[in-house]
């Protein structure tokens, strides 16, 4: 998943968009030391970054700078969550899965490079938040 992808690479995309990603990338990374006990800021980012990369390819999106930061911090989060056994709920989970079955499908396969590095399962529950995220940018008619 992450064969051939550089950090450098990540950055040019992001800065193509006019975002300074050194600046947006340590501006999260200093909001997720405030949140994160046992999870590396800047190792998280670093890989949640290829995910979300392949994940805009793979849906055809671009994330605005909020619906990346969001998705950043949501998913630091959720990594941290699923480390330390934190429960979290979505209501009617199999339900908004089936109706969001192609989000659903293609998260799964992007975030394989994130359970592996953290040695985590991401569950339905947290899919289903971030499938959330990923509707909202969907629906946004351009990137910020």
């Amino acid at each position: 998943l992450t064969e051939g992808l550089k950090a450098s690479d990540i950055a040019d995309r992001y800065t193509d968009r006019g975002m300074d990603w050194e600046v947006m990338g340590g501006m999260v990374a200093g909001m997720l030391d405030e949140f994160l006990t046992f999870v590396n800021p800047r190792k998280v980012l670093d890989t949640l970054m290829i995910c979300i990369r392949n994940l805009e390819e793979e849906l055809q999106i671009n994330f605005s700078s909020s619906g990346l930061v969001r998705m950043l911090v949501h998913s630091a989060c959720m990594v941290e969550r699923l480390i330390t056994k934190a429960p979290i709920s979505y209501p009617d989970t199999a339900h908004f899965i089936a109706q969001h079955s192609l989000e659903y499908s293609v998260l799964k396969k992007t975030i394989d490079a994130l359970e592996q590095q953290f040695t985590v399962i991401v569950n339905d529950e947290e899919l289903c938040h971030l499938i959330e995220i990923i509707k909202l940018e969907q629906k946004k008619p351009y990137a910020e």
